[in-house]
């Protein structure tokens, strides 16, 4: 990891009005490590074959199997004025995530039906806002205020060479399709209920134009996905 600093409010052409003016940058290659133990070994069990003791393969190691990687890219400005009675920071960030482990489908005449391979691909992008002041600054009484705001945008960029993996996850967190962000949901569509029958409705497909009330008829379709792409407080 490397990283540097600009203290504009240092230099000449800037003057004397911010009390803090700091430009930031930072880049980086970091690794996981936290794979399990032995996952690139095969690995064998016992199980009783005619009155004896027999060994079986359990599941078929990666020999190259490695760390999970990411490379992260953040730049950053700070900005304080009026006796730091006022306080701006701005972060942008870019991490890419590469050589995530996923349980990739084997053909089941392999005899098993999933291999633990590092293919999985993942980019998480956004903005970080910060405004804190301190209006009140007495010798009896001090009221500082912070408000803060982040927007991120996710999403899966590699599956091993698929478009879509149903059930497949990145540790335990859904990863449906290429496109997408980690953790949406691919569901059938609730359209409500049945006025006559009482029944539940399900929309055919994702236009959600037309309905019905056999649930095996409405198509799966992506609906959303459960990490916030605004938060703020």
């Amino acid at each position: 990891m490397s990283d540097g600093a600009w203290h504009l409010d240092r230099e000449n052409f800037i003057g004397d009005f911010f009390d803090d003016l700091k430009l930031r940058a930072s880049y980086g290659v970091v690794g996981n490590a936290e794979i399990g133990n032995f996952a690139y070994l095969s690995k064998t069990k016992s199980v009783p074959y005619d009155r004896e003791s027999g060994l079986v393969l359990d599941d078929i190691g990666v020999s190259d199997l490695s760390w999970e990687s990411k490379r992260e890219f953040d730049m950053g400005l700070d900005l304080a004025v009026f006796s730091q009675r006022l306080r701006f920071v701005f972060d942008y960030y870019s991490a890419e995530n590469y050589n995530l482990l996923l349980d990739l489908p084997l053909s089941l005449i392999t005899g098993f039906g999933s291999q633990l391979q590092n293919r999985g691909e993942l980019v998480n992008r956004g903005f970080e806002f910060s405004l804190s002041g301190n209006p009140i600054r007495k010798r009896d009484f001090s009221w500082n205020a912070k408000a803060v705001l982040s927007i991120n945008h996710n999403e899966v960029t590699g599956l091993g060479g698929l478009s879509f993996l149903s059930g497949i996850t990145f540790k335990d967190r859904k990863a449906p399709a290429i496109g997408q962000a980690l953790g949406t949901w691919d569901m059938r569509g609730w359209a409500g209920v049945d006025r006559d029958t009482g029944g539940p409705l399900w929309y055919t497909d994702s236009t959600e134009t037309k309905t019905t009330a056999d649930y095996n008829k409405a198509d799966l379709y992506f609906q959303g996905n459960s990490i916030p792409r605004y938060i703020g407080g």
